[in-house]
Formats: structure tokens, C-alpha cells, sequence
């Protein structure tokens, strides 16, 4: 042979180096070479692999030597083996120590050999037993190692005649119990004879097949004399043992014509031949089981080529049959359910898919409820969210057939014991679906014999898992396994999320179709661009490009380089990277300087294989200004690496979100937290304030109280002489400083109450018409005896030209109440002046005032609008404006910036000097701003200071005063009568009054019952009365003041010595009965006529809103009163009220709040 010229493994395919380079079995590739010359090489040595080298290295010396010497000593077997190498075709195959040698030949231009062992090696030596070994004893125990029993086969023993037999009855393999079986079955009654007797080729072909772990057979000789191993035993099942040995023509009977002509072709033609996919019946579990083989037929030849038997192999392709069966009725259905209209024609697709697919799905039927066919017009108005059962489920139709079984009844009710009802209801309460027999399930349809098994699996639609069921029949060839489980859930589910469609489609149809009339004039200009980008998505071929551009998050992929394959609108948004200048690296372009790190950090952990990185950047928008908030944008991205087949990142893909909202909502959140924290530290300063404002009037309260005790104490009643006047003095001192603290006390009180209710937005306004003159009036007179004592010169005057005596509809409390606070203030800072003067100016104009040399504060509120609702009336609106001027000391421009704050005055001085809470200019700025006005000020140290507000109202034509100025001297207000705004009567001023020849009394002595459950208070004021010259009677609650009224002269029925009453004044929080429950039911005897006439009634209490003044009046009481008041006030309105005298209706509110709690 000649030698080879070229180096051995220098084949050029590195595809197949690569593959045969990791393969265990020994392989080698040769290049034909024609010659003349029969003694020279006529094949050259391309390449052979490591298993050939390390464990055949006889046959590696073999083809080494044939390489480099082109000659050399062979016996008999090797020399048919090299003649195999250099005249082997496609499929053909040789037996050479051991190995099974098939030859692959391509494009003829070179052919691969690749060899199967039948049993080890060990040390190189060959696995087939030489004839001198076939006889050793070790032989006949088949449990021994293979190692042990193989050895070499001399090539020198076999004769030159290829019908030579080795003279054993063992055969060369690993001993089993089936393998033991086959040496004892008596081969001599067969047409093969015994095993000693054997040709070689048949001995090392059923060797070979013995060794095979798939299912494999000899064929010999024209009578097909078949000889298998152990695994074709379950494919021909009940003719094993009986077909050992015998012909496969017999034993196979009529289905052996198909594998006959298999048989004849590979004789005619001398190559393999292969059958895929071939179906056989199979009993492995206890039942009939279709299965499904790829079987190759492979001549065997004997010494001088001739074919002389089949070597027939079976691979069992099942499930890769059942699989790919699967995946076509999935798709099937996919397809045939697709964009349709409605539920019946989803239904109709359904079961033409399923009767398309009969082979995986015998038989299907669907029923749906009733209740989605009752308003075809508005089917999808039963999917509200609630899963409900329907009693009548209608039959959509059916696919394929069970035998015996000739129709499904139209409808199935559920409150009927039939065997598909139950199955319903018994379907829904599985969590998975359960094979059931059909003869169960169709009763009493088959009643006779066992059709098999079906599945009932309820289909949920939307929000109702009761909506439809589907009976599917199951392949009684197939068990009922996890992957056909899992197939039948994938058409179940695939189901549902078809119909789901198709119902939520319907209901955005509507939708669509209710908006479409609106947006018309819009489809129109878009009508171009959606045609274009339809026909855009028709030809993409690819889901994920159609998700990715429409995906409202930015969607991108990346190459290893890092340059962009891919990305969406979304991405080039949330990047802040415009569409003209998208290169391959932008999307570095716009990260945030201090980001860019990180992000380079996590790229390179996706490069060297990181399967996912989460991160998160901020990306810095150049189209926004620098100051602008929306400047930065925050992203959330994740990324996903996709590797190739050697584990280098191929592409990452990733999605990115705008987390800018999240990150504005923790900052909002972070933020409120701290507002809340300040408000709390401001609501404890608040606090602190408060009590150290009420804790200093207290604390003189005590003081002066124990120092009238200790003057007084020594001239008690028991002692004779008379008390000093210099003690007298001291007395009057101190309790007129009593007086002065409590009512500064009651200032605090009732200036924190305002506050509160301007944070808690309470506050409203009551208009009325007033005239705006009176007003200003009104509050000088309320500091007349100051005015007076203090010798302050004060006048009231309006601007020339302007007539302030019209009526406008303002509410007279509200500007009252700041005009208080504003004249209390200026008299407080004037007594110590040189010259005291204090001038009111009252003015009215159609436009908003406009800052002079007044500045206005404002608290950075937008300034409001009262004046707009029902209640202000529809006349012009008027602005009236108050200026309140002083020759006061004056304020530098550092205290005039500290006023109008909560508890804030002009320097700590003033206090010290002046006194007050610090509350009274923020509250009237309040004020002002609520009634859509300003108020300001202007000042100058040493000279005096002006401040001036103004509010807006409007003209009244229909003028009804809110004041009366028929008493305009009356003097400060030590009082406050607590009435509704809205009542039937109106809150009078009057003035502190002791009981003179002026007030007006009833001729009789008159009789005044306390009702009190303050025993102290009780006391003082029952003291009180008696010294202003009234009779008085107590009683704790309501209860004993009722028994009181039993034995009055005001009951019925005559008793004797009855009290007279004259008026009641009562609390009305007290235990037993309160005020509320005693003034009912005072009001229920006067109806029934228990009680003669009725009785003047006057709430005492220390609620003062105008909600519970108005609920007092409702219940029945004639006026209120709120604690703390006068004495001197008191006594009045008593004698007025028991006297009937009311002539002073309408005298004007005597609360300068306007309200009840309303103060200064």
C-alpha cells in the first residue's frame, strides 16, 4: 500500500475534531487514494481520535505503521479488516477484535469509521475470546467480571474460511440471567444449529446485540431466524420466550410483511436502512400503552461480502412523538381561536381545533353557564369581579367521540343528580383536575360497559372560575402522567386566556365605540401614521420587538462591546437622548457624573457572565433648566445576560423605569416628617407659652387673694372694731388687681380658643348690614372709663367727601373684635405719653386700597373672597378701611418685623411694661385675611404709629343695622351674654352697673332659683344675688329644682306654702339631670298645663360656641349667659327679663366676637 504523504490529524473540519476529540468510542478517518498497484497503500490517514490512541493501541500501531511504512506482516482477519477499510460503502459495518466498525462515507471524499465495543478492554488486549480460551472453565460462570474472562482473539486461529466456527457453546458477554437463558436454549432443534456451531459473523452479531442496553435483534438467513436481547423483549411482549430462535416470518405472522420488505431492501441494496418513529402497542403498566421506536437495519456480511442477516436496533422516540403531537394541537388551537368575534365563535374554533388533534384529545365538550347568554347585547356585564354559580350550564358543542356514546344532553342542571352535574361541582372544589371513568361522569348515557376515562376542568373567565367546563376524553393508549397532566393544563389555561380575550375584547370594543365620536376629527390626522405603523407590525416577524417598542418602559439590548443593538422610544426618553442623535454609545452621554461608576461596575459584571444586575442611576436632562426639579431623572434598570454556546456574553438585555415619582414621594414623605416633628415642637412652644400666660395672672389671682385674707382676717365678724382705711385701701387695691388678672385670664382664654379655631379652619363669617361708623363708635366707648381715667384724647372721623354712615353688609364682629385689639393696644402704649392722643378714621372705596405709607402684612396666604356667596347679598362690593393712629412711643423697624407672629410683640420688654399674650395682632391679621382684607402698619420711634386693615363687603340697599348707637358712652364690657348668631335675639353690651336707684325692678321682692352643681359657685352666687336684694333657692340638679316647681306657686294643682319663683338660672352640665333634660322638661309641663305660665329660663354654662348656644336656645332656655361674667351685668338683664321688659331688642351685639366666643 503507499504510504501517506501527509501528516496524520492534520483533518481540516474542526467541527467534527471537535466532536470526535470528546467522544468515547474509537474513531478514525481515512481519504480513498486510487492506485495501480494492489500491494500498495490505497487509503490515506486523515486523523483518529484519544480513545483510539489510549485504549486500542494495537489498532493504533496497526494504521501507524500501515502510515509509515506502506507494508506489513497481517494474518488473515486483519487483512479482511484493512480490505473493510479500503471497499467499504455507506452503512456498512465489520466486527475486528471486539469492535463493531460502522462506515460513514462523505461526499466520497473521505469515510469516518467509528467502532462499538461489546465488552472492556484491559491493558489494550481485545475483548472477544480466542479459540484456545472459548473452552476455559471461568467460562461457564457468567457472574464473574468481564475482565477476568476476556482475552485476545489469535487472528492465526481462524481460518481463511469465513464459515469457520469457534467451537464454543458460551458466547462473549457479560453473564446475566437472560444471557444465561439464551446459552441454554437448545439452538440444535433451531435452523441455526448450536452455538458451537455457529458462523462468527452470527456469533459476534448476536454478541453485539446481547451487549446492546436498547432493544436490538438478529435476523438470520433467509427464514429470518430472529435472536434477541433482553430489552426486545417488552416490544414483542407475549411471543417471548416462544420466538427465540425461530422464524420472525412465523412468529411475527401477519404484521411481519411490513418488516419483511425492510429485510429484502437491505439485501437488494447491501445498505442500512432506517425506520422513524415506527408505533407499537406495549403492555408496561397493566395496560395497552402506544409507543413509538426509530429501528435501523443493518446487513451483516459474511467473509466474502455477502449479505447473510440483519442486525436490527429499536431507540424508543415516544415521547419526543407525544411532544411534538402536543405542540401541533396547541398550536392548532392557537391558531383556529385567534381574533375572534365573540364566545360562540371561540367556543366553534375551539372544538374544530380539538377535533383536528383527535389522536392527543379523543374527545372534548364544552358547556358554559346560562347566565352569559341571558343579554347577548351585554354579556360582559357578568365578569364583575364575583365568582358565582349559575344553576344552567348549555352545551357549545363536541369534538370526536367516545364509543357507546351518541349524544350529550343540550343542557345540564346543576340542581339535578345527573353524573355530569356532579362532576361540575365536584370539579370546582379540586385544586386539580382528576381523571374520572366516563361511564360515571355520562350516567346513565353508558350504563353498560368501561369507555375509558375523562377530565372535567373548569375554565375560569376572568374573575369566574364557574363560567365554563370542559370534559376532555383521554388517549386510552396514553397513562395519565405528570406531562400529559401538564399538556391538559396548557389547553386549559390556553383556553381561558382565549375566551378571557375575547370577553374583555368586547367590552373595550364598547368602550372604543363610545369614545370613537369624540376623537374622530383625531383618527383622521392619525389615520396616515397607524396605517403605516400596522403595516410596520404585520411584516415583524418577531414578538418581542413589537412588545419592546410599545412598552411604556424603555426596553434596550446591548453588545459586548456595549454598543446599542436595540432600543424604544421609552428608553431614549427616560435617557434624555433625542432620536437625531442616537449613535452606539449615547446611552453614556447623559449619566450622572457620580453615577457612571457604578454603572461601569455592573457592565462589567454582565460581561464576565453575571446572569443579572440591578441597579439603579440617574440620568441629567440637558433640555431642562439647571434650577428645575425635573432636571434629574431617576431609573431603575435590570439587565439580563444572554450567552453563547461557549459562555461569552453574547448581548444583554435590559429594561429600564422612571422611579422619579418614588423618589419625589420618599423626599414629600421625608419632608412632611419633618413638618410634622416642627409642628410638634411648635404645638409644645405653644403650650409652653400658653400655661406661662395663664400661670402669671394665677399666680397674682393667689397672692392678692391671701392678702385681702390676711387684712381682712383680724375685723371678721367676731371682732368690734372697724377696719382701718389704710387696710381698706390696700383691699380694694388688691382685689381690683383680682379683677384685672382674671380678665386678663379670660383674654388668654378666649384668644387661644380664636386660634384654634382658625388652624382647624372653623371660623366662619356672619354678614350683616352695619354701618361702618358705628363700629369704630362702638369700640372707643368700650374703653370709655380707660379713655376717661387716662385722660386720652380720642376721636372717630371719616374721610372728607365719604359717607360711612351708609349701611354695608360686613360681619360687625369679626372688624369689631380686630378694632378692639388694635384700640386696646394703642391706649395700653399711651398712658405713658406726654401727649395721648388717638385718632379712628373710617373709610369706604370700591377698589382695593392700595399700600400707601401703611405696608401690609401678609401671611403669604392668597387673600380670600367671602364676599361671593348667597348670604353677602348681589349688591356692588365696598371696601372699608379703619386707621387707627397714636402719639404712642413708636416702634423701630426690627420690632415692627417681629409683630403679627403668634406670641410675638415688639421687644420682651413690652410684657414686662404692658402686658398681653402676644396673640392679639395675629389673630386680627387672621381676621383681616378672612374677611378678604390686609391689615398694616407704619411707625416711627417717638412719634406714634399707625396701623390700618381693611375688609371686604359689600353696599347693602335694604340697610338694617347690625349696631344701635343709642347708649354710645357705655363703658368697657365686663360681661359677655353668649347667644346664637342667628337666634331670635341679639347680644347686647352693657355696662358695669351696680344696683341703683336707676335700674328698673319689679315692685315685688323677687325669687330667683339657682340650679348649680358647683357648690362653690353655687355659694358666691347665691351670696351675690341676696346682697343685690333678691330672694334666692338652690338645688343641685334638675331633678330637685323639678321638685322645687311641684311646690311653687307656678304648679296646678294648689299646694301649701308654696314658693314664688321668679326666674331660674341654670348650668347645665351637672349629674343626676343635667340643664338639658330639666329646661325639657320644664317646656313639657308648661304644654300639658301643669304649670300656669310660662317661666323665664337662663342658661348659665361655660360652653361659649355658637353650635351649643344655638342647641340651648332650642332646648328651651329664654337667654344664655357664659361663664366667667359680671355680676354687675347680671343683675340687669334679670330685672329686665323678670319685669318683661324686651324694649332693647336689637341693640347690637353685645359680644364683640359677633359670636359666643368670640373676643378681643
Amino acid at each position: 500500500m503507499e504510504r501517506s504523504s501527509g501528516p496524520v490529524n492534520n483533518f481540516q473540519d474542526r467541527a467534527l475534531v471537535n466532536f470526535f476529540s470528546s467522544d468515547p468510542r474509537p474513531t478514525f478517518i481515512v481519504k480513498p487514494i486510487k492506485s495501480t498497484s494492489s500491494e500498495s497503500q490505497s487509503f490515506e490517514l486523515l486523523y483518529y481520535n484519544n480513545a483510539l490512541k489510549s485504549h486500542h493501541d494495537y489498532l493504533h500501531e496497526l494504521l501507524t505503521s500501515i502510515q509509515s511504512s506502506g507494508g506489513v506482516r497481517r494474518d488473515a482477519h486483519t487483512a479482511s479488516f484493512i480490505s473493510f477499510v479500503n471497499e467499504s460503502r455507506q452503512g456498512d459495518f465489520y466486527h475486528y477484535r471486539g469492535i463493531l466498525w460502522l462506515a460513514t462515507q462523505v461526499q466520497h471524499e473521505y469515510s469516518i469509521f467509528t467502532g462499538t465495543g461489546s465488552h472492556a478492554r484491559h491493558n489494550g488486549e481485545a475483548i472477544v475470546p480466542t479459540v484456545q480460551n472459548l473452552t476455559r472453565p471461568d467460562l461457564a460462570h457468567p457472574t464473574e467480571s468481564a475482565h477476568s474472562s476476556a482475552s485476545v482473539l489469535d487472528a492465526k486461529q481462524v481460518d481463511k474460511d469465513t464459515s469457520m466456527t469457534d467451537g464454543s457453546s458460551k458466547l462473549a458477554v457479560r453473564s446475566s440471567p437472560f444471557v444465561d437463558w439464551v446459552e441454554c436454549v437448545d439452538w440444535s432443534e433451531t435452523i441455526v444449529g448450536p452455538i458451537e456451531s455457529w458462523q462468527l459473523e452470527l456469533r459476534q452479531a448476536v454478541t453485539l446485540s446481547l451487549s446492546n442496553p436498547e432493544p436490538s435483534a438478529v435476523y438470520w438467513g433467509p427464514e429470518r431466524v430472529i435472536i434477541y436481547n433482553e430489552p426486545f423483549t417488552t416490544l414483542i411482549k407475549d411471543l417471548h420466550p416462544h420466538a427465540m430462535g425461530t422464524s420472525a416470518k412465523i412468529s411475527f405472522g401477519g404484521f411481519w410483511s411490513m418488516f419483511e420488505d425492510i429485510c429484502r431492501q437491505v439485501e437488494t441494496g447491501g445498505q442500512a436502512v432506517k425506520h422513524d418513529n415506527g408505533a407499537v402497542q406495549l403492555d408496561r403498566s397493566g395496560f395497552l400503552e402506544e409507543a413509538f421506536f426509530n429501528y435501523t437495519y443493518m446487513p451483516i456480511r459474511d467473509g466474502n461480502g455477502r449479505v447473510c442477516g440483519m442486525f436490527h436496533q429499536a431507540v424508543e422516540t415516544t415521547g419526543a412523538v407525544v411532544s411534538e403531537r402536543q405542540l401541533s394541537a396547541l398550536l392548532r388551537l392557537g391558531e383556529m381561536t385567534a381574533q375572534k368575534a365573540n364566545l360562540g365563535e371561540f367556543w366553534h374554533a375551539t372544538l374544530r381545533s380539538l377535533e383536528d388533534n383527535t389522536v392527543c384529545i379523543p374527545f372534548a365538550a364544552i358547556y358554559s353557564a346560562q347566565k352569559y347568554y341571558s343579554a347577548e347585547s351585554d354579556m360582559s356585564e357578568s365578569f364583575d369581579g364575583v365568582s358565582s354559580i349559575g344553576n344552567v350550564y348549555r352545551l357549545e358543542g363536541t369534538s370526536g367521540a367516545i364509543k357507546g356514546l351518541a349524544s350529550l344532553p343540550s343542557q345540564v342542571d346543576l340542581s339535578t343528580d345527573s353524573g355530569i352535574a356532579d362532576a361540575f361541582k365536584t370539579a370546582w372544589t379540586q385544586p386539580h383536575p382528576t381523571p374520572s371513568k366516563a361511564r360515571a361522569v355520562f350516567e346513565p348515557l353508558l350504563a353498560e360497559t368501561d369507555h375509558g376515562h375523562v377530565v372535567v376542568c373548569p375554565l375560569k373567565l376572568s374573575y369566574d372560575k364557574h363560567a365554563t367546563c370542559l370534559i376532555i376524553g383521554l388517549d386510552s393508549l396514553r397513562p395519565y402522567d405528570r406531562g400529559y397532566r401538564e399538556f391538559l393544563d396548557l389547553i386549559v389555561r390556553q383556553i381561558e386566556d382565549g375566551a378571557t380575550s375575547v370577553v374583555l375584547l368586547e367590552q373595550e370594543r364598547r368602550r372604543m365605540k363610545q369614545t370613537v365620536e369624540s376623537i374622530e376629527q383625531e383618527k383622521q390626522r392619525l389615520s396616515k401614521a397607524l396605517e403605516h405603523q400596522m403595516r410596520e407590525a404585520k411584516e415583524s416577524d418577531f414578538r418581542f420587538l413589537q412588545f419592546a417598542r410599545q412598552a411604556p418602559v424603555g426596553v434596550y439590548i446591548l453588545g459586548p462591546d456595549g454598543g446599542v443593538i436595540f432600543h424604544n422610544e421609552a428608553w431614549l426618553k427616560l435617557m434624555a437622548i433625542s432620536p437625531e442623535n442616537v449613535d452606539r454609545f449615547c446611552w453614556r452621554r447623559n449619566i450622572h457624573p457620580d453615577d457612571i461608576t457604578n454603572v461601569d461596575r455592573q457592565w462589567q459584571g454582565m460581561i464576565k457572565g453575571q446572569p443579572r444586575a440591578d441597579f439603579e442611576l440617574r440620568v441629567v436632562r440637558n433640555d431642562v433648566k439647571p434650577d428645575d426639579s425635573d432636571r434629574m431623572t431617576y431609573i431603575a434598570a435590570t439587565c439580563f445576560t444572554q450567552l453563547d454556546a461557549e459562555g461569552r456574553t453574547k448581548s444583554v438585555t435590559g429594561i429600564a423605569m422612571d422611579i422619579s415619582v418614588h423618589r419625589a414621594h420618599e423626599r414629600v414623605v421625608a419632608e412632611r416628617l419633618a413638618s410634622a416633628l416642627e409642628a410638634k415642637r411648635a404645638q409644645e412652644n405653644f403650650m409652653d407659652m400658653v400655661s406661662h400666660e395663664m400661670r402669671n395672672p394665677l399666680n397674682a389671682i393667689l397672692q392678692c387673694a391671701e392678702e385681702v385674707s390676711q387684712l381682712m382676717e383680724p375685723y371678721g365678724s367676731d371682732s368690734q372694731e372697724n377696719m382701718p382705711s389704710d387696710r381698706t385701701v390696700a383691699s380694694i387695691d388688691a382685689v381690683g388687681t383680682i379683677l384685672y388678672c382674671g380678665y386678663h385670664q379670660k383674654q388668654i382664654i378666649d384668644d387661644v380658643l380664636t386660634i384654634s379655631k382658625l388652624d382647624s379652619q372653623l371660623l366662619s363669617l356672619a354678614p350683616s348690614p352695619t354701618k361702618p361708623i358705628q363700629i369704630a363708635e362702638r369700640a372707643v366707648n368700650m374703653y370709655a372709663s380707660e379713655i376717661r381715667s387716662s385722660n386720652i384724647t380720642v376721636s372717630v372721623k371719616q374721610v372728607e367727601g365719604q359717607d360711612v354712615d351708609q349701611s354695608v353688609r360686613i360681619d360687625p364682629g369679626r372688624v369689631l373684635q380686630i378694632l378692639i385689639n388694635l384700640v386696646g393696644n394703642a391706649i395700653k402704649f399711651l398712658k405713658a405719653r406726654p401727649i395721648r392722643k388717638l385718632e379712628v378714621t373710617v373709610s369706604l372705596s370700591h377698589d382695593r386700597p392700595l399700600t400707601g405709607p401703611v405696608k401690609f402684612v401678609s401671611s403669604g396666604r392668597q387673600v380670600r373672597e367671602p364676599s361671593s356667596s348667597e348670604e353677602w347679598g348681589s349688591d356692588e362690593i365696598i371696601y372699608v378701611n379703619y386707621t387707627v393712629t397714636d402719639t404712642g412711643p413708636g416702634l423701630t423697624q426690627e420690632e415692627t418685623n417681629s409683630l403679627f407672629g403668634r406670641f410675638k410683640q415688639a421687644n420682651p420688654k413690652t410684657y414686662a411694661q404692658y402686658g398681653g399674650s402676644g396673640l392679639g395682632l395675629f389673630i386680627s391679621r387672621e381676621l383681616a385675611e378672612l374677611h378678604g382684607g390686609e391689615i398694616g402698619l407704619v411707625s416711627e420711634l417717638g412719634t406714634g404709629s399707625t396701623f390700618s386693615f381693611y375688609v371686604r363687603g359689600r353696599a347693602d340697599t335694604q340697610a338694617e343695622h347690625a349696631f344701635n348707637d343709642a347708649n354710645p358712652a357705655s363703658g368697657p364690657k365686663m360681661m359677655k351674654r353668649c347667644t346664637s348668631s342667628n337666634g331670635p335675639k341679639r347680644n347686647r353690651m352693657t355696662s358695669p352697673r351696680n344696683s341703683s336707684s336707676d335700674d328698673k325692678k319689679p315692685a315685688k321682692r323677687a325669687t330667683v332659683l339657682i340650679v348649680e352643681d358647683n357648690q362653690v359657685n353655687q355659694l358666691v352666687l347665691n351670696r351675690q344675688l341676696k346682697r343685690h336684694s333678691f330672694d334666692t333657692l338652690t338645688a343641685d340638679n334638675g331633678e330637685v329644682a323639678l321638685s322645687i316647681l311641684h311646690r311653687s306657686t307656678w304648679w296646678h294643682v294648689p299646694v301649701p306654702d308654696p314658693v314664688h319663683i321668679s326666674i331660674i338660672l341654670c348650668d347645665l352640665e351637672m349629674p343626676v339631670m343635667d340643664g338639658w333634660t330639666f329646661v325639657r322638661r320644664v317646656r313639657e309641663c308648661q304644654d300639658k298645663g301643669e304649670l300656669e305660665s310660662e317661666i323665664k329660663m337662663v342658661a348659665v354654662t361655660g360652653n361659649a360656641r355658637s353650635e351649643q348656644v344655638r342647641a340651648a336656645r332650642d332646648a328651651g332656655f329664654d337667654d344664655i349667659v357664659c361663664k366667667p361674667y359680671s355680676i354687675a351685668t347680671l343683675v340687669p338683664l334679670i330685672h329686665e327679663m323678670i319685669s318683661g321688659g324686651d324694649d332693647e331688642e336689637g341693640e347690637g351685639d353685645g359680644d364683640e366676637g359677633g359670636e359666643g366666643e368670640r373676643e378681643s
